[in-house]
């Protein structure tokens, strides 16, 4: 039991002594902390009258710029206002001037196409005339080489005709000439045979075709030999007489 008892008291003891240390500790916890909120306070006024000071002055800086700018955009616009007005001004003088420059222009273009207009249908009215006049002149000289070209072909076809016909008769007088030649041959055999002697020079086909009067002669180169036969045959009438 005093063992007991010996414990409880330390432990009472310790207890106290806890409690003492933790009411210590809260009271030096309570100096420190109201220690630091006095210096907090003491700093928070000094900033606050710095802040309001520095906001101040910042304020009066901010307004004096402002009036500055608000004087300069004053005399921005104004002088905008002055430029627009003279812009303006210049910019109608500038299009009154090319107004009138490009009705010059255009007035002066189209005195040019007038002008281009007229000479073109002049050049072009004096260009068919001379075309007409060309091909007036033109048919005329082909209707004249037309008119000469077909005289001529008459006139050739004409001379060309007489050429014939005179070559026809000279054809036909050699071959009546050749016939009465054949002819007379034919009755000189005829007369021959009657007289019973036939010369053996003369062929049997010779005799026929003179009998049958089918001798062909031709035109373009006339043979001589009745011609000279005849002859001989008159010689020897002659000689005979």
């Amino acid at each position: 039991m005093s063992n007991l008892r010996d414990q409880m008291e330390v432990l009472a003891q310790g207890i106290a002594t806890s409690a003492r240390e933790r009411k210590m500790a809260v009271g030096s916890s309570k100096a420190q902390t109201a220690s630091m909120l006095q210096a907090f306070g003491r700093e928070r006024a000094v900033m606050a009258e710095a802040l309001k000071s520095s906001f101040a002055a910042d304020h009066v800086g901010r307004s004096v710029n402002v009036c500055t700018m608000r004087a300069n955009t004053g005399t921005m616009c104004e002088g905008f206002r002055q430029n627009h007005v003279r812009v303006r001004r210049s910019l109608r003088r500038k299009l009154a001037q090319s107004t009138e420059a490009v009705a010059t222009f255009v007035a002066s273009l189209r005195a040019d196409f007038d002008k281009g207009r007229a000479d073109f249908a002049k050049t072009h009215r004096h260009m068919a005339k001379a075309q007409r006049a060309g091909l007036a002149k033109d048919r005329r000289d082909r209707s004249r080489e037309v008119a000469e070209l077909v005289n001529d072909f008459h006139v050739s076809r004409g001379e060309m005709a007489q050429e014939l016909a005179e070559s026809l008769a000279q054809s036909t007088q050699e071959i009546r000439s050749q016939v009465s030649g054949l002819n007379r041959f034919r009755a000189s055999l005829e007369k021959i045979r009657e007289d019973a002697w036939v010369p053996r020079q003369i062929p049997n086909s010779l005799l026929a075709a003179q009998a049958g009067g089918a001798v062909r002669v031709p035109i373009s180169a006339p043979s001589r030999e009745p011609e000279e036969r005849q002859k001989k045959t008159g010689k020897k009438k002659d000689d005979g007489r």
